[in-house]
């Protein structure tokens, strides 16, 4: 039985390898000259293709999370706002002022209704709202941190202090 799986590994690794081989040979012209020719096609490419990602929201009893997979045509701060209102996670009046990414660290910079969202929810509807937003934004751009200030200042909300950026959220 080892043998026959080991075979099977072999012959599925040795076709791996020369397909991609190939496809390297051939793909590497046709990019480089789309790329300097016109990039409009690769841009209408993109802007067709959609991006999916996973929206978090509070389950039922505030203990945790549900998850939702979303598929949008691109990914922007503003999308994204969008898709956690619709999930009831945020206000309507939420916004980001400005976000950043720098590599795998996202830097979000919410309005002062954010605040407000998050001073009106007791320690559990604080941890899943902020778990939500930091999980869909981490989740979006494939990132590992999450900074959040709120019209450029440290949020404080009287359970935590939100001065270090936060991973993901269980």
């Amino acid at each position: 039985m080892k043998i026959i799986a080991s075979i099977l590994l072999l012959c599925f690794l040795l076709a791996g390898c020369s397909s991609s081989g190939v496809a390297q040979a051939t793909d590497t012209a046709p990019s480089t000259i789309a790329q300097t020719a016109d990039t409009t096609p690769s841009t209408m490419v993109e802007s067709t293709a959609s991006e999916t990602f996973l929206l978090y929201r509070p389950n039922e009893s505030a203990d945790g999370f549900v998850t939702e997979e979303v598929s949008l045509p691109s990914v922007t701060e503003s999308s994204i706002v969008e898709e956690l209102i619709r999930a009831g996670v945020l206000t309507d009046t939420v916004a980001i002022n400005q976000l950043t990414v720098t590599g795998a660290q996202v830097q979000v910079d919410f309005n002062s209704a954010f605040r407000d969202l998050v001073l009106s929810q007791g320690s559990s509807g604080e941890y899943v709202l902020i778990g939500s937003v930091v999980n869909t934004i981490l989740s979006a751009y494939d990132a590992d941190t999450v900074s959040i200030t709120v019209d450029g200042e440290i949020l404080e909300s009287g359970h935590v202090i939100y001065d270090t950026p936060l991973s993901f959220h269980e």
